[in-house]
C-alpha cells in the first residue's frame, strides 16, 4: 500500500527504490522524504507556502527533510495497515531512505491555504488533549498577531517612555527576516509573512471553531484578518495622532511610521481584493517588498540621525549672544574700588 498525501506527486521510480526494501522482510513500512517545491514556476502564494513549510520542517522538526514530521503525524497510515511503526514489531520496523522521490506542492489560494491549515489543526487535535496542547498552540498565535500591541501601550499609556534607541532591540529580527532566513531555506521572501499571518490567523478561527465546516474557513478567516488588520493599524496611527498632539517630538516616533509602512506593504495586499484570489497568481503591490524594505531602513536611519541632531540644533539657535558691556560698567570695573584709576589703594600694596 502506498500513502500519499494530496498535493504530492511521486516520481515514475517510486515503486522501482522502495519495494527491494520491502523485499528483504526486515521491513514492514518503508518511508522516504519529500521535496517541496518553490521555485518560480509556482505562483506567489504556492512558493511562499513552501518555503515555510520547508523552513519549519527542515529546521523544527525531529529530523530533516520531512522524515520526522511524516514520522508523528501519518499514525492514521499506520493504523490502516493494521501495524504500528512505532518500534520493531515481530522483527520488522520502519525503514527510512534518504531519498527524495515525491515532490510537494503548497497551496495557490487563500481558500485552500486555510482549509489545508484548518484541516491540519483538526487533525493534530493538539487543543483537545491538554490544557499544556492549548497553551503551545496559543502562545505562537499570540506572538504572531500580537507584535504591535507594546509600542501601542507606549503610545497610549506611557508616552514619555518613548524613545527611538530602543528600537534597535529589534533590529536582529530585521536582519534575520532579511538575510539569515534566505540562507535557512529556498525560495525564501519578505512576503511570506503574508502566509505566516494567514496561519496564525487559520489557527486562531480553527481553535474557536473546531466543529465547523471546512468549507465556511475562508470567509471566517477573511473576517478575522480585515478585523486585526483594522484594530492593528489603528491602534498605531491614532496612538501618534495623540503622541503629537501632545507637543512630542516627531523625531521619537519614525520606527512606529516604519513598522506601519513595512505592515502596509506586506499585508494589505491579502484585503485589497477577494480572499479567494487575494494572492492566486499574481504579485500584487508592492512587487519587490526587498526594495520596500531598503527603503524603509534607509528612511529611518535617516530619521533618527534627525531626530538626534535636532535638539542640538534647537539650543544652538535659541541661544542669545551675552550682552555687550556699557562704557559705565567697563569705567567702573577698570577704576577699581577707591575711584582710582590704574592705582591701587595704600591697603592693596604689597609690604616691602
Amino acid at each position: 500500500m502506498i500513502a500519499l498525501d494530496g498535493d504530492c506527486a511521486p516520481r515514475p521510480d517510486l515503486l522501482w527504490e522502495t519495494i527491494p526494501y520491502l523485499a528483504t522482510g526486515r521491513a514492514q513500512v518503508v518511508q522516504t522524504a519529500h521535496y517541496i517545491d518553490a521555485d518560480c514556476r509556482v505562483n506567489p502564494l504556492a512558493r511562499y507556502a513552501g518555503s515555510l513549510q520547508e523552513l519549519r520542517f527542515r529546521w523544527a522538526c525531529r529530523c530533516r527533510d520531512l522524515i520526522g514530521h511524516v514520522s508523528a503525524n501519518m499514525g492514521w497510515v499506520r493504523d490502516a495497515a493494521g501495524k504500528r511503526s512505532q518500534g520493531p514489531l515481530r522483527g520488522r520496523a520502519t525503514l527510512y531512505l534518504p531519498l527524495v522521490l515525491v515532490r510537494s506542492l503548497g497551496p495557490e489560494s487563500w481558500a485552500t491555504l486555510t482549509q489545508q491549515r484548518f484541516r491540519q489543526l483538526r487533525r493534530s487535535d493538539i487543543h483537545t488533549r491538554s490544557r499544556i496542547g492549548s497553551l503551545l498552540l496559543l502562545i505562537p498565535i499570540l506572538v504572531a498577531l500580537l507584535w504591535w500591541v507594546p509600542v501601542a501601550a507606549l503610545l497610549w499609556f506611557t508616552p514619555g517612555d518613548l524613545d527611538a534607541w530602543r528600537y534597535l532591540l529589534v533590529a536582529p529580527v530585521v536582519v534575520s527576516l532579511a538575510y539569515v532566513l534566505s540562507v535557512a531555506t529556498h525560495g525564501w521572501h519578505p512576503s511570506v509573512l503574508r502566509v505566516v499571518t494567514v496561519e496564525a490567523l487559520t489557527q486562531l478561527v480553527g481553535y474557536f471553531s473546531r466543529r465547523r465546516s471546512v468549507d465556511r474557513i475562508p470567509k471566517r478567516v477573511a473576517i478575522a484578518a480585515w478585523l486585526w488588520f483594522a484594530v492593528s493599524q489603528s491602534a498605531l496611527g491614532l496612538g501618534v495622532v495623540r503622541y503629537l498632539r501632545q507637543g512630542h517630538d516627531v523625531g521619537v516616533t519614525w520606527p512606529v511610521f516604519a513598522l506601519l509602512a513595512w505592515q502596509f506593504a506586506v499585508l494589505l495586499p491579502i484585503l485589497v481584493r477577494k480572499p479567494v484570489v487575494a494572492l492566486d497568481g499574481r504579485y500584487v503591490l508592492p512587487t519587490k517588498p526587498v526594495g520596500v524594505l531598503a527603503g524603509l531602513i534607509a528612511v529611518s536611519l535617516a530619521a533618527l540621525v534627525f531626530s538626534q541632531t535636532r535638539p542640538v540644533l534647537d539650543a544652538a539657535a535659541s541661544a542669545e549672544p551675552a550682552p555687550a558691556k556699557s562704557e559705565a560698567a567697563r569705567s567702573e570695573g577698570a577704576t577699581g574700588l577707591d575711584g582710582n584709576l590704574g592705582r591701587c589703594s595704600a591697603s592693596d600694596r604689597m609690604p616691602e
